[in-house]
């Protein structure tokens, strides 16, 4: 079975087609991620919990192993914020999607309850935390018990 010309011609237009929307969707994806190197921060965000140079602080609250529920939250967070979302990995090992958002409550803070941890086949207690509040990423080291 061979192809008519105005067939290749179709064929060759939407190969175009798919190949400029795909260079456009990279160039705007750039664009509005230009500058967000995630910011690392060293604190005890399982404990006390980040403090942010504007007074939020981000807290892992009852994270104890990878199989128990915890609460994520966001204190003192400016009205001004659209967003907070969070995900965790660990150093150089991708964890799969798992991006939790978190939801306003009363006097500027945010939440996300019974969040679980992403299952770690390699039995490694290390986490990274990455908490993005609207187009800002700041990361965080935690460690789980066994």
């Amino acid at each position: 079975m061979s192809l008519s010309r105005s067939q290749k011609i179709g064929i060759a237009f939407m190969l175009l087609a798919f190949a400029g929307i795909k260079t456009a969707s990279l160039i705007w994806w750039q664009k509005n991620h230009a500058g967000n190197k995630p910011v690392r921060l060293e604190c005890a965000v399982s404990g006390a919990g980040c403090v942010l140079a504007d007074g939020v602080r981000f807290s892992l609250q009852g994270v104890d192993t990878a199989k128990t529920p915890f609460t994520v939250t966001a204190e003192n967070v400016p009205p001004h914020v659209r967003r907070i979302s969070v995900s965790f990995s660990m150093e150089h090992m991708d964890m799969g999607f798992n991006r939790y958002d978190l939801k306003p409550q009363a006097n500027g803070k945010w939440s996300a309850e019974k969040i679980y941890l992403p299952v770690c086949v390699s039995n490694q207690h290390d986490w990274l935390v990455s908490w993005q509040i609207d187009n800002q990423i700041y990361q965080a080291v935690f460690h789980t018990r066994p």
